[in-house]
């Protein structure tokens, strides 16, 4: 091959060649060659230049790049949490504070008063229902989706222990189930279980609120 044409194909490669500036030891003689500088391509006229710390900003707050949640909207994302418990044939609901993990005293509380009212106060089935729901899926997370998903659940749990009633515990004032789910059960209303642990007084308006039961065709 031509010297000059393997040049070519070396700069062509990006590939430098370089020429010894004196005779090596023992290596054929150098062939002297006209070397070509490739300069670096100059700035295109008709494209203005973009300082490198600018295009790096450019591409880090594309359009196209994940998007953020605004501070606004997950303000707005309900979180609460609900207590349900099967027992005694009845359904109990109760909001208590999101993430709070109850202790035992809270299920033995709810043992004592359905005893006290002649239920049967076998072992309880408890559950708590945290919204929103722990899941690796992108769900809408408003408070419609608060209310459908709550109100699917709530449905799946009348089907399945088939109730005598409902045993509201505490105000609920956020509404977030749709109370047309609770119609065709019996509703007794009383103050939250979880403050009657924190406020033992309590206990004497749930005993009056729940004395309905007793009167309640079996």
């Amino acid at each position: 091959m031509h010297e000059l044409t393997r040049l070519a194909y070396l700069n062509a490669m990006g590939i430098d060649s370089y020429v010894p500036r004196c005779p090596l030891p023992a290596a054929a003689p150098s062939r002297r060659l006209r070397v070509i500088r490739r300069l670096a391509p100059g700035p295109d006229p008709e494209r203005p230049t973009v300082p490198v710390a600018a295009q790096l900003k450019a591409s880090l707050t594309a359009t196209d790049s994940i998007p953020v949640v605004p501070a606004q909207a997950a303000a707005e994302m309900p979180v609460f949490s609900l207590a349900a418990v099967g027992l005694g044939g009845w359904y109990w609901l109760d909001e208590i504070p999101p993430g709070r993990d109850l202790g035992p005293e809270y299920l033995q509380l709810l043992q004592a008063i359905a005893a006290a009212l002649g239920m049967d106060a076998g072992q309880p089935v408890f559950e708590q229902f945290n919204w929103p729901l722990r899941t690796g899926t992108r769900l809408d997370r408003d408070e419609q989706a608060a209310r459908d998903g709550l109100g699917g659940f709530l449905v799946s749990r009348f089907e399945r222990y088939q109730p005598a009633g409902v045993i509201l515990l505490g105000e609920m004032e956020q509404g977030w189930f749709d109370r047309e789910l609770l119609a065709p059960h019996r509703i007794v209303a009383t103050v939250s279980a979880w403050k009657m642990l924190r406020e033992p007084a309590l206990k004497r308006q749930a005993w009056t609120d729940l004395q309905v039961i007793r009167e309640l065709p079996a």
